[in-house]
């Protein structure tokens, strides 16, 4: 099935993909964005327990389906870090330089960052206006007083109306201040993570992320409705050195979805 980027998914069947990780002195450098195929969810429900090497891990990848997108990481500031995200079907050498600080007119979408890494918008471009970002997504880390150790607490806000709706209004707040300002803003969709239960046993904090996770990472989340426990729009955990799984419902659209991952494996000085 063919995805649309910037459209939501529907509610059923749950929408399964993997992301491909790659580093860059330690540092997310660019997030790729794939289907799952039949052959890759059957190699992850027989390889569940496995120890995955590198090569199987390749192996592993070599099965899966068409790319959706990609995130390239632009510039390397930490007070002005953003990544652009694209279309996999465009070339290398139409991609901008990552140093320079210039608007990229190819990009569908962008990550943008506060300084420590609390909170992060997912932005598309205006229909009316190529030139123009509009937020579609924004991402609320809380600080992190355990350290590593300890789960995150995250908190997603969406637009309750369409985007075009939201264009037409006056209103320029972002999605963090509005929510700052009245936390039962009638317009704006509220999501947090499950939070992990501890595991005396294994002597960790454990989510059940049914089959679709392999390893431990605190990087792991599942997105709810605070109302609504049991719909989970958003899972994503890890399978993989450098490989991540990522399913999503109604009402994620993939770019939005691959924006939160992003944010999710972007380096955070105040959460890790």
């Amino acid at each position: 099935m063919h995805l649309d980027c910037l459209k939501p998914v529907p509610i059923h069947p749950t929408t399964q993909c993997r992301l491909l990780r790659q580093l860059e002195n330690g540092n997310l450098l660019r997030l790729n964005m794939l289907q799952e195929t039949p052959a890759s969810l059957s190699d992850l429900q027989q390889n569940n327990n496995a120890n995955v090497d590198n090569a199987n891990e390749q192996a592993a990848n070599d099965t899966l389906g068409p790319h959706v997108l990609q995130a390239i990481r632009r510039k390397n500031m930490v007070s002005k870090r953003f990544y652009d995200m694209y279309s996999p079907n465009i070339s290398e050498t139409a991609l901008p330089d990552r140093s320079e600080n210039s608007d990229s007119d190819s990009a569908l979408g962008r990550v943008l960052s506060n300084s420590v890494g609390t909170t992060y918008s997912v932005m598309t471009r205006s229909n009316n206006n190529k030139d123009e970002w509009q937020e579609v997504g924004c991402i609320l880390y809380e600080v992190n007083i355990l350290g590593k150790k300890g789960p995150r607490k995250m908190t997603v806000l969406l637009h309750a109306t369409s985007q075009e709706e939201s264009r037409n209004t006056n209103d320029r707040r972002t999605l963090a201040e509005r929510y700052k300002e009245n936390r039962y803003d009638p317009g704006i969709i509220v999501l947090c993570n499950r939070v992990p239960e501890w595991c005396n046993e294994s002597e960790a904090y454990v989510l059940d992320f049914g089959g679709r996770v392999r390893m431990p990472s605190v990087k792991n989340f599942q997105l709810v409705h605070p109302d609504e426990n049991d719909y989970m729009v958003l899972q994503f955990g890890r399978v993989g050195q450098d490989s991540f799984t990522l399913d999503l419902k109604f009402p994620m659209t993939p770019l939005l979805a691959l924006g939160i991952a992003v944010s999710s494996m972007d380096r955070k000085l105040a959460c890790s």
